[in-house]
């Protein structure tokens, strides 16, 4: 399946500095990057060459959401002491 026509409408899509289609594709980047979903290099390869259709710090965001050392930092903050006070014994 060829992800280009998908990714299209929702890149740039919403008002602001982030437009609405934009948080979704970040979304959807951490869900594959948490899942370890194969297909996440394909999405992200199919991702880059469309971000000239948003924003500059849009298109940053999205860059650096295809990055797996920035997810490893974000998910580390599950794993630490001050977050497990809210998970179940």
């Amino acid at each position: 399946m060829e992800l280009g026509p998908v990714l299209t409408p929702l890149l740039g899509y919403g008002h602001g500095l982030t437009p609405s289609g934009d948080d979704f594709l970040l979304g959807i980047l951490f869900a594959l990057e948490w899942t370890a979903f194969q297909g996440r290099d394909e999405f992200i390869a199919a991702l880059l060459p469309l971000l000239t259709r948003t924003t500059e710090i849009s298109a940053v965001m999205l860059k650096m959401g295809g990055s797996r050392p920035l997810w490893r930092a974000f998910t580390a903050v599950g794993d630490s002491p001050r977050t497990r006070c809210c998970q179940r014994n």
